[in-house]
Order: C-alpha cells, then structure tokens, then sequence
C-alpha cells in the first residue's frame, strides 16, 4: 500500500515537472518564431550599441562623406536591406568587411550601413 502512494506522488512531482518544461519550451518557441517572422518580414532596424547615431554612408567606406545620420531611438530605426558588399573592414558593434545597401525608412535615404549596426539581418543577394 505504501509503495503505490509512493510511486501516485512521485508521479505526480514527474507530471508537474514535465507541465512546467513544456510551458517554458511553449515559450521559447513562441519568441523564435515572432523573432523569425519578424525578420522574414524584410524590416531590419539600425542601432549603434556603442554610440548615439549610425552613419548611412554614400560607399561602403567611412573615408567618404556621410549620406545620412539616424539617431538611437527606441531601438533603433527602420531599414530595409536590398543587398551586401564587401567594403572597408572596421569595427562597429563587431568587426566585419560587409556593408549592406538599403533604404532608410524615416527619410528614404538609400546609403550603405555597415552590417554591424543591422539588427534582425534578412537574407539578400551580393550587389
């Protein structure tokens, strides 16, 4: 009698257990799924964790003069990304040589925008 009283309240302690991984697994799914839906969408934002502004640029290379400048917002601003090049390697929020070209969405301004400063990066084709 005493062995099956054990094994109904472990069981019951197992179910409870299994409930609440089930629940967090339901959550993180639900967060990568409106993360991946949101980049599918084609909306990426620009945001400089390091500074107050990102540069849209007039060529992928800081050398040149600057097309546009976007303040950090509420995370960042709309940009839609048309496609990427290699350009002038540099450290932004990390190093890299891509730049992507696209549309900022506040002025229309098309520049390139290094790609460490493209949150939510949608997948376009080389320039």
């Amino acid at each position: 009698m005493q062995s099956t009283t054990f094994v109904k309240t472990n069981m019951s302690k197992v179910m409870s257990k299994v409930t609440s991984i089930t629940a967090i697994a339901a959550v993180m799914l639900a967060t990568f799924t409106a993360l991946g839906a949101r980049a599918s969408a084609g909306t990426s934002i620009l945001y400089n964790q390091y500074g107050s502004i990102t540069k849209i640029y007039y060529a992928p290379n800081t050398k040149l003069n600057v097309k546009a400048t976007v303040k950090n917002g509420t995370f960042g601003a709309k940009f839609t990304m048309s496609c990427w090049v290699y350009g002038q390697a540099m450290t932004g929020n990390y190093y890299s040589s891509v730049w992507y070209w696209g549309q900022y969405f506040s002025t229309g301004d098309y520049g390139y925008v290094h790609s460490s400063y493209v949150y939510y990066q949608t997948s376009v084709p080389r320039c």
